[in-house]
């Protein structure tokens, strides 16, 4: 498990975009499974540029997702629910990032 997360995560993927390859994750990404959220809107060429299959959960069945709930259980402890998490600094969510991947 490898837990990503962070304004500069974001900041850092949008330079990979459109780039026709040359991703650091091109080399460790097999596969990349997502929800049916707008935000994967552009999953094909996601998967083009990471040379990766990418796979739909169905509607309603998290645990197609295993990693990602246990991932969000772990994020949880740190920032509860009702969190506001525009009042997060970068510092904190690298602070948590570090613990998890350790």
């Amino acid at each position: 498990m490898y837990a990503r997360g962070g304004r500069e995560d974001a900041d850092r993927a949008s330079k990979y975009s459109g780039s026709g390859g040359g991703c650091p994750l091109r080399c460790r990404v097999y596969t990349l499974t997502a929800d049916n959220g707008r935000e994967f809107a552009g999953h094909r060429r996601i998967a083009r540029e990471l040379e990766a299959d990418f796979f739909f959960t169905t509607l309603y069945h998290s645990r197609e997702r295993g990693l990602n709930g246990h991932v969000d259980g772990l994020v949880l402890r740190y920032f509860p629910k009702g969190t506001n998490l525009p009042e997060v600094t970068v510092a904190q969510v690298r602070v948590i990032r570090n613990r998890l991947n350790r």
